[in-house]
């Protein structure tokens, strides 16, 4: 289950407010004005934007589920909004297919239209780009810098790394803060930049990441011990230990969930395997050249709900 609070369950959700007073969300009242302008110009409406639309008002503070279903599963979902944009982007989804196939698209004045919508699209989202990737500016005219102290009591008060932009900008002393490193999630998100040079003085910083980017093994002693021919493609990754390691648990560099369906082989040999403090480890003894192979599985439980949900967009698109 994932670490998320009951408050976050039952406050993170799309208020009109929000959608005047965040940034991020002037986009979204676009793609909202395009899918209510392609329902009024076609003069119609399909079963596909109806049902999505009305469980992105789930995702809202028009209806208050949250508090009633806070102990339930449901919980899982962690951020109710979520569901507000998912839906949101199957509704566009369907719009989309229908604005394509609209056969008075050729007439000019509609052409006009779009052409302005566009343009007043495209304006401001490039405004909005502009303003979510800049740090605040002060009076003066210089970037307002996140000094140790605000990192400090960021980490303090329990937050993590989703609220790191409101601390201002980072400047190279910042990633030498061990606490700041508690609050990137790095374990969800590394930077590929990072991965592919190892002496990368951004990662480096942190003194548990610099060993998973040289891929290094740990032993329950402390003891880091070096792998070579390391192999990663999109559901698997392999390497080779460089030494002998006879030690009751060994922690391979890799990250994975507690519950996700991951191998570990050990010359093709499959081998009992934990997931510990987020990291995977092993339990028995590792030779010099044996080589390591890690390898994620899809699960049942998540097959079958993609088969439904491709299902179902088919058959309410043939609705159409």
């Amino acid at each position: 289950m994932p670490n998320m609070g009951y408050y976050q369950f039952q406050t993170w959700y799309i208020t009109v407010q929000s959608f005047f007073t965040e940034t991020k969300l002037i986009v979204t009242v676009l793609v909202l004005l395009f899918i209510i302008a392609t329902i009024i110009l076609i003069r119609d409406i399909f079963l596909g934007q109806i049902l999505s639309l009305i469980l992105a008002i789930f995702g809202t503070s028009a209806v208050t589920w949250e508090p009633f279903l806070k102990h339930t599963s449901l919980i899982s979902i962690q951020i109710p909004y979520r569901l507000f944009y998912y839906f949101l982007i199957i509704c566009l989804g369907f719009t989309i297919v229908v604005f394509a196939t609209f056969r008075k698209s050729s007439t000019n004045s509609f052409k006009k239209i779009l052409a302005t919508f566009t343009f007043l699209a495209m304006t401001v989202i490039s405004m909005t780009l502009q303003k979510d990737n800049y740090a605040d500016i002060d009076i003066p005219g210089n970037f307002v810098v996140a000094t140790p102290g605000k990192i400090h009591h960021h980490y303090m008060t329990g937050q993590d790394g989703y609220g790191l932009d409101s601390l201002g900008a980072f400047d190279r002393a910042s990633v030498h803060s061990s606490d700041i490193w508690y609050l990137m999630n790095y374990s969800d998100y590394v930077p590929q930049q990072a991965l592919a040079n190892q002496n990368s003085s951004f990662m480096l910083s942190d003194t548990k990441g610099k060993h998973f980017i040289k891929h290094q093994l740990k032993t329950n002693t402390g003891q880091y011990i070096d792998t070579h021919s390391f192999k990663a493609s999109y559901n698997q990754l392999s390497f080779v230990s460089t030494k002998d390691i006879d030690s009751n648990t060994i922690y391979l560099p890799v990250l994975g969930y507690q519950h996700t369906n991951i191998s570990v082989f050990i010359n093709h040999t499959k081998v009992s395997s934990s997931i510990e403090d987020g990291q995977i480890a092993v339990h028995q003894r590792i030779n010099s050249g044996d080589q390591i192979m890690i390898k994620q599985y899809m699960p049942i439980w998540e097959i079958l709900p993609f088969i439904v949900v491709l299902a179902t967009l088919v058959f309410l698109f043939l609705l159409r």
